[in-house]
């Protein structure tokens, strides 16, 4: 099903559960929350290879290949992983939105992409969404 906004724009596709929609942006299909009132902000975390959030930010690519998350921090911001991936070691994390914000030290070997942020209000989309077939 795809799901579209007020004035027939499509947003994306239905992912198939009660909040998931999802759209190919930067070729690669991007999951995200979202309601009949929009996209719904949840936050967004961003990765660093330093100790201290200081320099590249990454975001997590390693859901799986064909669909990765499109972190929503607010109703004109959101991140998603660039392609390509790669395994990397972080060493601290950033929470941004959704009560974040302090730098945390996080140790992980996992798949990440070049965090890369994204200026929703740029895609033109005016709620409510709605679904159809």
């Amino acid at each position: 099903m795809k799901i579209l906004d007020s004035e027939d724009k499509e947003i994306g596709y239905w992912w198939g559960n009660a909040t998931g929609g999802g759209r190919f942006f930067n070729d690669q299909f991007l999951r995200s929350s979202m309601s009949t009132a929009g996209f719904v902000a949840e936050g967004a975390t961003l990765y660093y290879e330093t100790s201290d959030c200081s320099g590249t930010a990454y975001d997590f690519g390693g859901y799986d290949y064909f669909a990765n998350g499109f972190q929503v921090v607010s109703l004109t911001e959101a991140y998603y992983p660039a392609r390509p991936f790669a395994t990397r070691t972080v060493n601290s994390r950033r929470i941004i939105g959704g009560g974040g914000g302090a730098c945390t030290q996080h140790a992980n070997t996992n798949t990440y992409g070049v965090a890369v942020s994204v200026d929703l209000s740029s895609f033109g989309f005016v709620p409510p969404f709605r679904l159809v077939p």
